[in-house]
């Protein structure tokens, strides 16, 4: 029989694979902004989010934490160390204060770094925002996000994550992820036991 109105009639997938170059956060947050809107546009077309809850799972090439010492110079609030995509996605905002946000992406020059833009740019530069509740599948079971989600040689870090609308869908159970033993038995990823140098994402998920 049809589901009664306004209950889920199915679940909006979103997939999406970021910029791979650590030196430009910019262009992945603005990136990340493009795909939820796009997001927010073509479910308004199917019908309510009520009727058609979201659940995100992407490689955004970002870690949860900005690391680099001339991006943490612009915050001293453990809270707002999140990379810019993290934060977009978690808290639906990205003020031009955040060394992420486009407004920082400067030219090449080598006289300059990177990180730095006219203080009237920032003034005048709007947030990235996004209506859509999002909540990490991963972080909300586990209490954080998992140490690694990509283990080669040159790296290790979280870079891919599912992410479920805040009131609507919950994660009540996280694939565990292998022990970085078992990821150096072979020196590292991709190997004979993992053929990826990303690691599968898993989350049972039911109505909230």
């Amino acid at each position: 029989r049809a589901p009664a109105a306004g209950s889920p009639r199915a679940v909006l997938l979103v997939n999406t694979h970021l910029h791979w170059e650590a030196s430009k956060p910019q262009l992945k947050a603005l990136q990340m902004q493009l795909v939820l809107e796009a997001t927010a546009a073509f479910r308004l077309e199917l019908g309510s989010c009520k009727e058609w809850p979201l659940v995100v799972g992407a490689d955004l090439n970002s870690l949860p934490r900005m690391e680099h010492e001339l991006e943490l110079e612009h915050t001293s609030d453990p809270e707002h160390t999140q990379s810019g995509v993290y934060a977009l996605l978690r808290d639906g905002r990205l003020d031009a204060s955040h060394p992420h946000h486009p407004a920082h992406a400067r030219p090449a020059d080598t006289s300059a770094s990177q990180h730095a833009a006219p203080a009237f740019e920032l003034a005048v530069a709007p947030p990235l925002e996004h209506a859509l509740e999002l909540e990490s599948a991963y972080a909300h079971v586990l209490g954080s996000e998992p140490p690694y989600t990509n283990f080669t040689v040159g790296f290790v870090g979280t870079l891919d994550y599912i992410w479920l609308e805040r009131g609507l869908l919950r994660a009540h159970a996280v694939l565990a992820l292998p022990e970085r033993a078992e990821l150096t038995a072979h020196t590292a990823l991709p190997s004979c036991v993992h053929p990826s140098d990303h690691l599968p994402l898993v989350a049972c998920v039911r109505s909230a």
